[in-house]
């Protein structure tokens, strides 16, 4: 009776066993794709001419020595259907070889979403820290001290399965608190250049 009991019990956790491993498997099998999905918009996202990148890098120089913008960032918003969800930052220039500020896989919020949806729409868009809502950006930009910031859209990078992400730039001053149209005439350039690399 006792080998009955236990083999019985035996049996029970082996099928528990099985479908514990069945559903950590299905788990960690979602898991795989969602970021092979997100490796493959990065991979795509980084997909530049080098020999262009070159002589973009240095324009970038002459930007950050010319002008009061002191930090470019190149990003990538990974967006499950509709909606970014997070953003990485891609590579990024301070003036002056300041500390680097690493952004990976950074949860976003709505006001975050909104002024992507508004560079995605418009081409750019301009982040005036003070007068913008409390929100990520805001407090992340504060810590930072950034004052004024400048958005450009680069390129979408969809999948069949309606995934999208979407590559952007932004040109950032800790002294000025709203660009020039100079300024940001040279940013203009800069970002034909960077869109004709990307794509």
């Amino acid at each position: 009776m006792v080998e009955i009991i236990v083999a019985t019990i035996t049996g029970i956790f082996g099928i528990l066993g099985i479908a514990y491993g069945k559903f950590k498997f299905n788990s960690l099998k979602d898991l795989n794709q969602q970021q092979s999905e997100e490796i493959k918009f990065r991979s795509r996202a980084l997909s530049v001419d080098l020999g262009e990148w070159g002589l973009i890098n240095s324009d970038i120089q002459s930007v950050l020595n010319e002008t009061s913008i002191d930090r470019f960032f190149l990003l990538n918003a990974f967006n499950g259907f509709h909606d970014p969800r997070w953003t990485t930052g891609l590579y990024q220039v301070q003036k002056d070889n300041a500390n680097l500020v690493s952004y990976i896989h950074f949860g976003i919020d709505a006001h975050y979403v909104s002024l992507l949806k508004k560079v995605r729409s418009e081409g750019t868009v301009e982040v005036l820290v003070d007068e913008i809502p409390e929100s990520i950006i805001k407090a992340v930009y504060q810590t930072e001290g950034v004052l004024t910031s400048q958005w450009y859209y680069l390129l979408d990078t969809s999948l069949d399965t309606g995934a999208v992400s979407i590559t952007y730039c932004s040109f950032s001053s800790r002294t000025a608190t709203e660009l020039t149209q100079a300024e940001l005439d040279k940013c203009a350039v800069l970002v034909g250049k960077l869109k004709g690399a990307l794509t």
